[in-house]
């Protein structure tokens, strides 16, 4: 039975970076009232997709469409439409009576064929209806379940693009009788990059109610797809029994549901000597006569990713956000139809042995602190000749605060 593919390269187009300051009514008078406006002679976006047509053996097809079209909450637009019927040309056609002038044979095989048009850039970014949740995804301790988890409710304003392919083709076994029309689309997207992309580092500080001081440093406020990041962290525990047992970095979009990016958990960086330090630390509360209440974490938490016996910690990591362009939407503009917004959340998991009667037992915290970030796509980074062997781009990283005076010393 014969079957067809279809692909398409080039499915992502980049529109041109909007100045909201200048305004139509300031560049109109560079041109004569007979000239195209601005934005009719300016404001364009060229195309180029390229449509791929593979058929497993020859095949009679009458006519076929292809449509760019844009869809949102309310409407469904046609942009740019191409009739593949007018490039029939390129394909050999056989001469024989039962093609006519409306109809064209495909032969067996791989075919491409180049489509080109033209836009307007004023049109919004892609937002996507849905965006997959990644397969890693824990919820936190103490984080509530919200009232969304397990539907696939999209979000209530989106813009997406596709190319959508119609054609009809004669039945094999029944060549006089009703064509079969078949029907495909392609995911098609436009991006765009901001004007100004800010490279100033992010500087947050917080204090956790006399048990910790706390300054995170990342290395920017608008960040790529392709961006390698940069988290520091330093720590300053005020409490000697205080444990670090896992860093998580998450992103939220428009206040949903956290997407981890980057996690880290002491077990991974478990050695003899924190083994050590924790049998020992559970040896003099029995000597002390006390009882220790084993948490259900402690099994599984029993390193600590603060410097044993320091006053400060600093930790330093990398991340990118690379493999989550399918979970996370780029950031818009409040002025887009679908305004998208972002935080960069960091979440810190301490436990701290506390005291109750004659027993003793640790409790876990999760101490996050979030910042506003802007995510956008790099052009060179969709591009289709992207050669994935190069090394990622590395954003200049400024250097931590100066160290504060000297802490308290440790609580008895």
């Amino acid at each position: 039975m014969p079957s067809v593919t279809l692909s398409a390269k080039s499915t992502t187009a980049w529109l041109p970076s909007l100045d909201e300051s200048d305004t139509e009514s300031d560049q109109d008078s560079l041109f004569d009232h007979e000239l195209p406006t601005f934005n009719e002679a300016v404001a364009t976006t060229f195309i180029s997709p390229r449509l791929t047509i593979e058929a497993s053996r020859d095949l009679n097809i009458i006519d076929m469409t292809v449509k760019l079209t844009q869809k949102t909450r309310d409407s469904k637009t046609t942009l740019v439409q191409w009739n593949i019927n007018s490039v029939k040309h390129k394909l050999v056609q056989p001469s024989s009576s039962e093609h006519t002038a409306e109809s064209f044979m495909v032969p067996q095989g791989k075919h491409h064929f180049e489509l080109a048009g033209f836009l307007d850039s004023t049109i919004p970014e892609s937002i996507e209806i849905t965006k997959k949740q990644p397969l890693s995804k824990v919820r936190l301790l103490g984080q509530k379940k919200s009232a969304n988890d397990g539907k696939n409710k999209p979000p209530a304003l989106y813009v997406v693009y596709r190319m959508e392919i119609s054609w009809r083709k004669k039945k094999q076994l029944n060549p006089l009788g009703k064509p079969v029309e078949h029907f495909h689309s392609i995911p098609f997207y436009f991006r765009r990059q901001p004007i100004e992309q800010l490279s100033m580092p992010i500087v947050l500080s917080s204090a956790w109610a006399q048990k910790a001081d706390t300054t995170y440093l990342f290395s920017a406020k608008t960040i790529s797809f392709d961006d390698t990041i940069r988290a520091n962290i330093s720590i300053s525990p005020l409490v000697k029994s205080l444990r670090l047992t896992s860093v998580h970095f998450s992103i939220i979009e428009n206040e949903g549901d956290p997407v981890r990016v980057y996690n880290v958990y002491c077990q991974h960086y478990m050695t003899p000597d924190l083994l050590e330090q924790h049998e020992n630390e559970l040896k003099e509360i029995e000597e002390s006569g006390y009882e220790y209440k084993q948490h259900f974490l402690d099994t599984c938490c029993k390193g600590n990713l603060l410097d044993y016996g320091s006053d400060h910690t600093d930790l330093n990591y990398k991340f990118s956000l690379r493999k989550f362009t399918d979970h996370i939407n780029p950031t818009t503009k409040t002025s887009h139809p679908a305004p998208t917004s972002h935080s960069l959340q960091s979440t810190l998991r301490f436990s701290l042995l506390e005291t109750q009667g004659n027993i003793k037992r640790r409790r876990f915290f999760d101490h996050n602190i979030s910042t506003p970030v802007t995510i956008f796509h790099r052009e060179n980074a969709l591009s289709n000749d992207t050669d994935p062997s190069l090394p990622l781009p590395v954003r200049s990283v400024a250097s931590l605060p100066e160290k504060q005076p000297p802490l308290p010393a440790y609580e008895s």
